[in-house]
Parts: structure tokens; sequence; C-alpha cells
């Protein structure tokens, strides 16, 4: 991860750890909170999902990135599956700003490394029922494979 990051930060591209059930707990979730105790560490951005269910507390490496100047991110990252195609785009966020022609992506960057930019989410979290029924499916196609 750690390696994987910083070849990111040397392509100049801005490295985002998006939330997953799987990705935060047991010793995946220990690595970062281990980035995020590291003082040298560069800073990063974490990455809220939609797919993230509406009873589950916001993460608690959330608070903990925010304090370090790590930012937030909303985005949809739906699930590889059927059901989900209807997903993209439904859980995100907004930034305002002027755009270049000639370089919008370099724009947006500097955008989201400002410290100033507000970052407005928008949509809603999944519903209990829904995030059981993609968990279960998601799985047993795993396990198919």
């Amino acid at each position: 991860l750690d390696v994987t990051i910083k070849a990111i930060l040397s392509a100049e591209g801005i490295p985002i750890l998006p939330w997953g059930v799987g990705k935060w707990i047991g010793n995946r979730g220990k690595l970062l909170y281990k980035l995020l105790e590291d003082k040298n560490f560069p800073k990063l951005f974490l990455g809220d999902n939609g797919g993230r269910p509406v009873f589950w507390s916001r993460p608690v490496l959330f608070t903990q990135a925010e304090k370090k100047g790590w930012r937030i991110l909303p985005g949809s990252d739906p699930l590889p599956l059927a059901s989900e195609s209807c997903r993209p785009g439904s859980f995100g966020f907004t930034i305002q700003g002027s755009l270049s022609s000639e370089k919008p992506g370099k724009d947006i960057k500097e955008m989201l490394l400002n410290p100033m930019t507000a970052i407005q989410a928008y949509g809603s979290l999944e519903n209990p029922w829904r995030f059981i029924r993609n968990q279960l499916a998601i799985r047993s196609r795993k396990n198919s494979n």
C-alpha cells in the first residue's frame, strides 16, 4: 500500500483510499491506522462510499484523517453487480471554481488540494436491505469463482 501510494504521488496523482467493508477491517484496516499515525507520510484522501450502509456510523478513520489534514471525498464506487448499474454518480460531491479549457484536470486537482475549497457532498448512504443483499451477492460470486 505504501509503495502504491508513493508511486501515485510521484506521478503527480491524487491517492484516494476508498471505504469498503473488507478494506478497513482486519489487517488492511491496521495498515490504514499505521499510515494515519505516521507523521512523515504524505497527505492523501480517503473516499466515502454510497455503498456504506446508513446504519454504519461514520468511520473513526475519517475523523482521524481530517485531524491530520486529509480530506474525505464522497463517491459512488458501485459493486460489480447488475443491480448496481444505476448507482454511478448517485453519491458524490461538488466543488466551486473556475476551469480552464486547456487544463481542466489540473484546475480540479488544485481545487481539491486547496484546504479552503469547500467539498459539498450529495446523495444518500445505502439502505440496510440493499447493503445486505449486495454483500451476499458479491461474496457468493467470489466463492463461485
